[in-house]
């Protein structure tokens, strides 16, 4: 058991979703007191790495999330993040969500949620960028994307995302079964 748990998250999307979805997982599976959303994308990477080694020096658990973006893998996703932020991160402590955060959040909507929000039938969102989820939400039944993605949130199934989207699915299983 932890006392803490940190999830390190790039921008407000992921800060949402991980709110919304990982720390509820994070609570149930570890029974930890805290949970805290450490946002690192515009900070200073000696404050990331000063604030990472308190984390690691006091024996709680961490995990890292960014997008794959780019990169051709996920070996160098995760060199990428330990380029830029996080030098003293173990591997298996970064998840890479494949390819966007918006792609995990369109995961978890059924065909019935899919439809309510105005979206098409999704099976699998492992290649969905920021662009087309934008685009999709220009077309939705409400035109304002932070509250489109707090009802998407709302109607979140995880077993769903679990089977649209394989970073899930290894993410889930690897961390909080």
């Amino acid at each position: 058991m932890y006392k803490s748990y940190w999830i390190l998250v790039e921008g407000p999307d992921d800060e949402s979703y991980a709110k919304g979805v990982i720390a509820p997982l994070v609570k149930n599976k570890y029974h930890c007191d805290y949970v805290h959303i450490y946002r690192y994308q515009n900070r200073p990477k000696k404050e990331v790495q000063d604030l990472l080694k308190s984390i690691l020096a006091m024996g709680e658990k961490v995990l890292c999330f960014a997008d794959i973006d780019e990169c051709p893998c996920v070996t160098s996703a995760k060199d990428r993040v330990r380029r830029k932020k996080f030098n003293d991160l173990p591997d298996d402590q970064i998840v890479i969500v494949q390819k966007e955060i918006e792609g995990w959040y369109l995961a978890g909507l059924d065909d019935i949620s899919c439809k309510k929000l105005g979206f098409p039938r999704i099976n699998t969102t492992e290649d969905l960028c920021k662009e087309e989820f934008n685009n999709m939400v220009k077309h939705s039944h409400d035109k304002f994307r932070s509250s489109v993605m707090q009802e998407m949130l709302r109607l979140y199934d995880l077993d769903i995302a679990i089977a649209k989207n394989k970073s899930i699915k290894y993410v889930y299983y690897k961390h909080f079964s």
